[in-house]
């Protein structure tokens, strides 16, 4: 029997529903079935937990308990149905089974040759794909519900006998010291994984290795680099990382492209730079109350991440720069309560986000933490947060001075800035393409890098006198505008690519148009300033 395994999402209780769906072929008409057999379960120790066994026939919702005493799983299982009018040729045997430790084990299922010789046909499959005999994995952190199928396929019996059936549960034991390479730290006895040398795909690792007699406690997947990190690039489709670990280090599994299932145990408390960055395969992932820290690019590109499940009692308390960068299908997120920072660019390129909250204790935000998050359509805050308020789904800082984000999906076509805002921030507005017209208030002294950038429906825009500076980008691949109006008579500082090549007109005061013209950065567009014309 094959020792790797399939892994699922990770929770903190679980149960692991097993089925033994017998099917018969549909006659015309129902017919009165008999059912009996014996089913042995071994198991290498006590640490499966049989808590009902119940039958259901195909298609129906009835369910019938099977009369059996809850306890250890191990040995024989006897049952019988009575008759029974089957009128859909099939039913199932469902086995709900806890498992009580930390442990992971395969799941195979041998099916006497007898059956065939007494003309009764009997094919094993499961709801989960698996390797070669292998059936479903029972792990300790995992909710997932696997189904065993057994088709028989005589439609002229009448008494089905299904004995000696024997389903192996059988320990995954952990990765080979050998695969790794660790480094040693002999004060408090613990190792670091340092590099994965092995060719396994499926990776179990130990919790502790031997070194010249001593035995030493893995607590930590050593830093590296997105290029030098332990399991770089390697071929690994899933990890289960064992309760001794407390860190994940830099790089640890970045662009391991395959990886499709981690298992983070609750003593992990930080997840470091570039953790995942490149896991293309993982879908979702559950982060563990312990963690306290989510690096800088931990997550980033991992865009077929469809959730994160960060738990209500969470120890988290920053979300680092670009943590969860251009992972285009996150969904939803959760932020807790604890969590103080979110880094710059946290969240770019986010496109299926659709909403998030920023909960009371956050105090920093770093720049574009939701830019081009084209489905983002509101953003509020925790109502008790005294850094950072909202107005109809807008970011701001406390008291309104600061304009942070205007949700990119948001599908109004014009939009007045409050009056109170004397700054906005870099990449507010980026990518809102619904936008026709922006109103910016008279208080307004500054605009920030792409602030303005790709909305593509702005056909103007008028800058208020305060202005006094408009950062790199600010109104770049906004392909519409053709006309910019600035009230300012000193010209402002005009940062790099400010303003697009589209734009034919730059109108100034009146007595200023050479100012303009002859100013740092407004020289590149003279030949379109000219003067304010007053209606």
């Amino acid at each position: 029997m094959s020792t790797k395994m399939k892994l699922a999402s990770l929770i903190s209780a679980f149960i692991l529903v097993v089925g033994l769906v017998v099917i018969g072929v549909l006659a015309a008409s129902s017919k009165t079935i008999s059912m009996n057999g014996s089913v042995s379960f071994n198991v290498l120790d006590k640490s499966l937990w049989v808590k009902e066994v119940r039958m259901q026939e195909t298609g129906s919702e009835a369910v019938e308990i099977v009369d059996f005493t809850p306890g250890y799983i191990n040995g024989d299982f006897n049952f019988t149905v009575g008759d029974f009018e089957n009128n859909r040729g099939s039913f199932a045997l469902y086995f709900d089974i806890i498992n009580t430790t930390t442990n992971s084990y395969n799941v195979s299922v041998i099916v006497p040759d007898s059956y065939t010789s007494n003309n009764i046909e009997v094919s094993v499959t499961s709801s989960i794909p698996a390797n070669e005999n292998e059936i479903a994995t029972i792990t300790s952190d995992t909710p997932v519900t696997t189904t065993l199928v057994l088709t028989v396929t005589n439609p002229n019996l009448t008494t089905i006998d299904l004995s000696d059936i024997v389903i192996n549960i059988e320990e995954v034991p952990p990765t080979p010291a050998s695969s790794f390479t660790f480094s040693y730290s002999d004060t408090d006895k613990t190792a670091s994984i340092t590099d994965f040398v092995g060719s396994e795909t499926e990776v179990i690792i130990p919790s502790t290795v031997e070194n010249n007699g001593t035995t030493y406690t893995v607590t930590a997947i050593a830093d590296g680099s997105y290029s030098t990190g332990a399991f770089y690039d390697s071929n690994i489709t899933s990890v289960v990382i064992p309760d001794t670990v407390t860190s994940i280090g830099e790089g640890a599994f970045s662009y391991c492209i395959s990886l499709t299932s981690i298992i983070i145990p609750e003593g992990v408390i930080s997840i470091g730079a570039l953790a995942f960055q490149g896991c293309i395969s993982l879908t979702s992932i559950t982060i563990p109350d312990s963690v306290t820290s989510i690096g800088d690019t931990a997550f980033l590109d991992c865009y077929n991440l469809t959730s994160v499940d960060i738990g209500e009692n969470s120890q988290l308390t920053s979300i680092g720069n670009e943590a969860f960068f251009g992972c285009s299908s996150l969904t939803s997120i959760i932020i807790p309560e604890g969590v103080t920072s979110i880094g710059w660019n946290a969240f770019t390129g986010c496109t299926s986000l659709t909403s998030i909250t920023i909960p009371e204790g956050v105090t920093s935000i770093g720049e574009g933490a939701f830019s081009a998050c084209n489905s983002l359509t509101s953003i509020e805050v925790d109502s008790a947060n005294t850094t950072y308020s909202s107005e109809d789904g807008v970011l701001f800082n406390k008291d309104k001075t600061t304009l942070i984000q205007y949700p990119e999906g948001n599908t109004r076509t014009s939009y007045i800035i409050p009056s109170s805002v004397t700054s906005i921030g870099e990449g507010a507005f980026s990518g809102c393409s619904s936008l026709t017209s922006i109103t910016i208030p008279e208080g307004v002294t500054s605009i920030g890098d792409s602030a303005f950038y790709n909305c593509t429906s702005l056909t103007s825009i008028t800058i208020p006198e305060g202005v006094t500076s408009i950062g790199d980008d600010a109104f770049s691949s906004c392909i519409s505008l053709t006309s910019i109006t600035i009230n300012a008579t000193t010209p402002p500082t005009l940062a790099s690519n400010a303003i697009p090549s589209n734009v034919t007109n730059i109108y100034v005061p009146v007595g200023r148009v050479d100012a303009y013209k002859e100013a740092s950065g407004w020289s590149s567009y003279a030949d379109i300033i000219s003067a304010i014309v007053n209606n």
